[in-house]
């Protein structure tokens, strides 16, 4: 893009771009032939059918996203291709970056290495993407640009807040997908997600960042809505949009969106949503963020305030087990000196037989007694 944005609406890219010393691989694989239409991949699973586009970033380096048949379900799939000078540990670094960044924004179905390249397999979105829309039907009007820049716009923010934040790395118009009457964004950048950013040209490296990926938004927009690059020059960026028949307030907006100058450029994605007049949308999740954080904290508080009580104590507390109260009412206290038939101790054990002789003996005596007094 001449304003130094980094847009590329074409197929492939120049294959100039070298590895200085300090970004030398580990180890080189050897170079496998490039894949073709009709090959299959992992066991004859996946057919490539298409190759839709290539970004060659050296002479070892390059990503490609390819439109494929999954033989065993019949369904069409995306497979994105990325070739590294990696082995060993980074390889696999790479990929563990790649996948948990791509699980979050995309929905990847499959990841595999085959033939010295990682292949991740994606599910193809339904929809029409803004290319195509722009062939069929022709620009874009401004209430739809305005629409399709803040939906964008916001599932940007929404990768802003990922732990890491997440970066897509190349928005091109292939890439906004129309879906029913939402617009969203299909998968970025390979080596961005894993983070081989060392692989890319240097002398670009702003362009892999969330700043870069407002800014590449804007020129698609800007393309979008007048079929032409945003140009380098500020006065030929105002004259391609008096052409349209835009409001001034979104005019500026775009404008602002696409300045020569990055630093007045939109830094964060609430910024764009403000700016469209969608504050409306970054209100609730602020607050849901901020019930979250206080929430976090209470708990945080909590268990801090636990283990420092659990410092002092000579150790851990059980709780007595729920005792069933008496159904008769307790004794004084004085009867308690008194000891219990349980306490008393029993008989000599050669006593028993003597004291029943003896206490029937005495009954029969009684009873004899009382039979001759009546007589």
């Amino acid at each position: 893009m001449p304003s130094g944005q980094g847009a590329r609406w074409t197929s492939s890219l120049p294959t100039w771009v070298t590895l200085s010393p300090a970004q030398t691989p580990l180890t080189t694989p050897r170079e496998a032939p490039v894949l073709a239409p009709d090959r299959t991949l992992q066991g004859k699973h996946y057919l490539l059918v298409e190759r839709q586009e290539m970004q060659q970033w050296g002479p070892e380096v390059y990503e490609a996203c390819w439109r494929a048949q999954d033989l065993e379900s019949g369904r069409e799939v995306i497979v994105g291709e990325v070739a590294l000078p990696l082995g060993g540990s980074d390889l696999q670094r790479f990929f563990r970056s790649a996948t948990r960044a791509l699980l979050r924004s995309s929905e990847l179905l499959n990841v595999f290495l085959e033939q010295g390249r990682g292949f991740f397999v994606f599910a193809p979105p339904v929809g029409e993407s803004l290319q195509a829309r722009i062939l069929q039907r022709g620009l874009l009007s401004e209430q739809e640009a305005t629409q399709c820049y803040g939906q964008i716009a916001e599932a940007l923010q929404v990768f802003s807040q990922q732990h890491p934040p997440l970066v897509h790395g190349s928005i091109q118009p292939d890439h906004l997908i129309h879906v029913g009457s939402r617009w969203v964004l299909t998968h970025g950048s390979l080596l961005v997600a894993g983070g081989a950013t060392q692989f890319l040209p240097q002398r670009n490296a702003t362009l892999w960042s969330a700043h870069a990926d407002l800014s590449l938004l804007a020129a698609v927009i800007y393309y979008a809505l007048t079929g032409a690059v945003p140009p380098s020059e500020r006065s030929e960026q105002q004259a391609g949009l008096q052409n349209s028949t835009l409001s001034a307030t979104f005019a500026a907006v775009l404008l602002k969106g696409i300045h020569p100058r990055m630093e007045m450029r939109y830094q964060s994605a609430s910024e764009v949503l403000e700016a469209l007049g969608r504050r409306t949308h970054d209100r609730p999740e602020r607050s849901r963020q901020h019930r979250r954080s206080v929430a976090l904290d209470r708990v945080a508080q909590g268990q801090t305030r636990s283990a420092l009580l659990a410092q002092d104590a000579p150790g851990p507390v059980v709780p007595p087990p729920a005792v069933e109260p008496p159904r008769h009412p307790s004794p004084p206290p004085e009867w308690t000196l008194l000891p219990g038939a349980e306490d008393l101790p029993p008989f000599p054990p050669g006593q028993d037989r003597l004291m029943a002789l003896v206490w029937t003996a005495g009954m029969l005596l009684a009873a004899m007694s009382i039979l001759l007094m009546a007589r």
